[in-house]
C-alpha cells in the first residue's frame, strides 16, 4: 500500500545498516534514468529485530529519492553507502560509494552485471554476485580500494 500519486516500492535488493545506534533494513530499487531510484530505510526493533510499526501496525519507512540508476546492491558500512551498478551486459558495472546525492562512481570497478552486495567485516571486503549466464562470478573488493 503506498500514499496517493505515490508509486509503490520496487524491492531489489536490501541490507541491514548497523552504523547507527538502532539497526535499519534499508532497501532499494533498480531503476532505468527514466524510473524512480529509491532507498527505503525500515528501523528495526533492537530488542526484538523486527521492523519498527506505527501505532496502526504499519511500518513506513524514511525515503530518499536519490539512488542511482541501475543500482543492483547496497551494503551500508558506518554510514557509507556502496552500491554496485550494472551498465550493459558487455560492459564492466560501477561502484558507488558515498552518500544518496553525494555518491562517487567507481567505473568499471566490477565485473558485467553486479548483483547483490553483502559487507564481510573480518576481511574488510565487499562481496558481490554476478547475473549474467555463462558469465557468473563470485567476486570481492576490498573496501580501502573504494576510498574508504
Amino acid at each position: 500500500m503506498s500514499d496517493e500519486g505515490v508509486s509503490r516500492l520496487r524491492f531489489s535488493f536490501f541490507t541491514i545498516d548497523r552504523s547507527r545506534e538502532d539497526p535499519a533494513l534499508v532497501v532499494g530499487e533498480y531503476g532505468s534514468p527514466k524510473q524512480t531510484r529509491r532507498f527505503a530505510r525500515f528501523e528495526i526493533d533492537p530488542a526484538t529485530h523486527l521492523l519498527t510499526g506505527d501505532a496502526e501496525g504499519r511500518y513506513v519507512p524514511e525515503i530518499d529519492e536519490r539512488g542511482q540508476a541501475r543500482m543492483q546492491g547496497v551494503a551500508v558500512v558506518d554510514g557509507r553507502f556502496y552500491a554496485t551498478a550494472s551498465r550493459t551486459p558487455v560492459f564492466p558495472g560501477s561502484m558507488y560509494v558515498g552518500t544518496p546525492g553525494g555518491f562517487r562512481e567507481h567505473r568499471w570497478a566490477t565485473p558485467i552485471g553486479p548483483e547483490d552486495l553483502v559487507w564481510w567485516p573480518e576481511t574488510e571486503s565487499l562481496w558481490s554476485v554476478t547475473e549474467h549466464p555463462h558469465r557468473r562470478w563470485i567476486f570481492g573488493m576490498r573496501r580501502s580500494g573504494l576510498g574508504s
